[in-house]
């Protein structure tokens, strides 16, 4: 009994610390993997759960780019981003989105309380260097530019 006890407060306590890590405003970063019900392109009202690279964040959401590991090899709006870092258990190859208009993910959509893991870093380059001309630079484009060059190195 008093074992159980202990695991029912283990639980109680980790669902805590999540919910104070949000609370406190752990929020996702531009070059970090996180899973979040992502938007659908076809119809924004519905979501799927998916891995995302951050983009830029925002006041209230991130835009994000999202990876799927449907088989993408030859499409020139994915790339295949590497398991390395983020994704070390699946065994399967993932592609992120690249080139076009990212998708808006509120906060509270955004499903753990800590990041997958960073973006690799070539990827990263490659998303940065392929922004669709038609997104407009975000209002603190200085402090996303700062934030870009500490992500990379």
């Amino acid at each position: 009994m008093a074992r159980r006890k202990h695991r029912l407060l283990v639980r109680v306590a980790a669902v805590l610390a999540a919910g104070a890590a949000k609370a406190i405003g752990a929020r996702p970063r531009p070059g970090e993997v996180w899973l979040a019900m992502v938007p659908l392109r076809e119809d924004p009202e519905q979501r799927l759960r998916h891995y995302c690279v951050v983009l830029e964040t925002g006041s209230g959401a991130a835009r994000v780019a999202q990876i799927t590991s449907k088989d993408k090899d030859g499409r020139r709006d994915h790339i295949r981003i590497p398991n390395h870092g983020w994704d070390e258990f699946s065994g399967r190859s993932h592609w992120v989105e690249i080139g076009r208009e990212p998708r808006v993910v509120p906060y509270r959509r955004f499903l753990k309380f800590r990041p997958q893991g960073p973006c690799p870093d070539a990827v990263w380059s490659e998303l940065q260097a392929r922004r669709p001309a038609a997104v407009p630079a975000p209002a603190g484009a200085s402090l996303l530019k700062r934030i870009l060059r500490k992500h990379r190195g």
